[in-house]
């Protein structure tokens, strides 16, 4: 995967949104992407270690999510494992690209900042870090 193709939000400036818009939940974790020559990698370009090797069919843009963000540092950051690394499954990693379904939050058509604010603070209150808005491409 090449930098270019990564996705990079940016943060929203508080205006009303007009058309649909797929909401999606942030989780406090580690972005991991997948370079074929150099294997997963952090968005600073470093080396993630002890992910599960990319599969055909499998999202190469991901973040990783080992209980705690503490553990998910650890966990990807520890290049020899001992007994107090924890372990990175499967189902630690939720696919950005595409949209792991574990993610999605729903839609909202042009809302308000009200509307936009009430997602993020029911975000908030089930723990997730923050929301994602994306114009819907129909899903």
């Amino acid at each position: 995967m090449k930098s270019a193709e990564i996705n990079r939000p940016r943060a929203w400036n508080g205006n009303k949104l007009a058309g649909d818009w797929l909401v999606s939940l942030k989780i406090d974790g580690v972005r991991a992407i997948w370079h074929d020559e150099q294997g997963w990698l952090s968005r600073a370009k470093k080396p993630l270690y002890n992910l599960p090797p990319c599969r055909q069919g499998r999202p190469r843009d991901c973040e990783v999510f080992v209980g705690t963000f503490r553990d998910t540092i650890k966990a990807t950051r520890t290049k020899f494992v001992n007994g107090n690394t924890p372990a990175i499954l499967p189902t630690h990693m939720y696919g950005l690209e595409p949209l792991d379904p574990r993610l999605r939050w729903g839609t909202l058509t042009n809302p308000t900042p009200d509307d936009i604010l009430a997602q993020l603070q029911r975000a908030n209150d089930c723990a997730f870090q923050t929301i994602v808005i994306t114009v819907s491409r129909g899903s």
